[in-house]
C-alpha cells in the first residue's frame, strides 16, 4: 500500500503543536478484543511545528495547504480564526475569521471546506480560494466537534458518544455510529477519513486521560482497533 500522511491535531484544551506521521506499513483488519491494549501502527514522526495559536481544534489538508481551526478560547491571543498554514514549515500564510463564533471543525471534499461552530450546531461550507461563504445548516445535535470527508459523506463527531453521517446536498443525517469502542472516556472529538481497504473514519478522543486513536471500518461496520 502506498505511504500515506496522516495529520493528527491534540484536541485538548492546551494542545500547541501540530504533528505529521508518515505509516508506511498496510493496516490490516483485525477481531477486537475486549479491554485489549491498543494496537498502534508503526510510525515515523516526520515533522513538528507550533501551532499557530493556543486551542488548535481541527486541521484539513486540501492538498497544498493546510489549514488549523483556533477555538478562540482564553488559550488563543488572537480570537477564533481559521488559518492557512504552509505544511512543511507550519508557516502561516493568511488567517480569516470564522463565520462562527467558535471554530471547531474542518474537512476538505476536494473543493471546498466545510467548518463548524462548537455551540452552534452550524456546519459552513467555504470557498478557500476567497474564503467567501457559500452555504449553511444546522445540525440538531449537541456540540459540534471535527470533520472528515469520504468522498461522498461529511461525517461530525457531537458531544457525547455519536458520530454523525451528513448527506451535504440533503443537509440530513442519513446514519449514525455509536462510540462504543472499549477505551476510557469515550467522546469522539477529532475525526479524519483513511482510504484503507473500504475506507475507515479514524475517531480521536477528546477526555483528558484517554490517548487512543479508534478506527470505524465500513467493510464490517463496527470499531476494529
Amino acid at each position: 500500500m502506498k505511504s500515506f500522511l496522516v495529520l493528527l491535531a491534540g484536541l485538548m484544551l492546551f494542545s500547541t503543536v501540530i504533528f505529521a506521521s508518515d505509516f508506511d506499513a498496510a493496516i490490516e483488519t483485525v477481531t477486537p478484543v475486549e479491554n485489549s491494549p491498543p494496537n498502534v501502527p508503526d510510525s515515523v514522526l516526520i515533522n513538528a511545528f507550533p501551532s499557530p495559536d493556543g486551542a488548535t481544534r481541527g486541521l484539513a489538508f486540501d492538498g497544498t495547504y493546510l489549514w488549523s481551526a483556533d477555538l478562540g478560547d482564553g488559550n488563543s491571543q488572537n480570537g477564533t480564526k481559521i488559518y492557512k498554514l504552509d505544511p512543511n514549515t507550519g508557516a502561516i500564510i493568511n488567517s480569516y475569521s470564522s463565520p462562527g463564533t467558535q471554530a471547531f471543525g474542518l474537512a476538505f471534499d476536494g473543493t471546498y471546506l466545510w467548518h463548524t461552530n462548537l455551540n452552534g450546531q452550524t456546519i459552513y461550507q467555504i470557498d478557500p480560494t476567497t474564503m467567501t461563504l457559500v452555504n449553511s445548516f444546522t445540525i440538531s445535535c449537541g456540540m459540534l466537534f471535527d470533520l472528515a470527508w469520504d468522498g461522498n459523506y461529511l461525517w461530525a463527531a457531537i458531544s457525547g458518544d455519536l458520530i454523525l453521517k451528513i448527506d451535504v446536498n440533503t443537509q440530513s443525517v442519513v446514519d449514525t455510529v455509536i462510540a462504543n469502542y472499549t477505551t476510557p472516556n469515550v467522546n469522539p472529538m477529532g475525526l479524519t477519513f483513511v482510504p484503507v481497504n473500504n475506507g475507515q473514519i479514524w475517531a480521536g478522543d477528546g477526555n483528558y486521560g484517554s490517548n487512543y486513536i479508534n478506527q470505524w471500518d465500513f467493510s464490517s461496520s463496527t470499531w476494529i482497533n
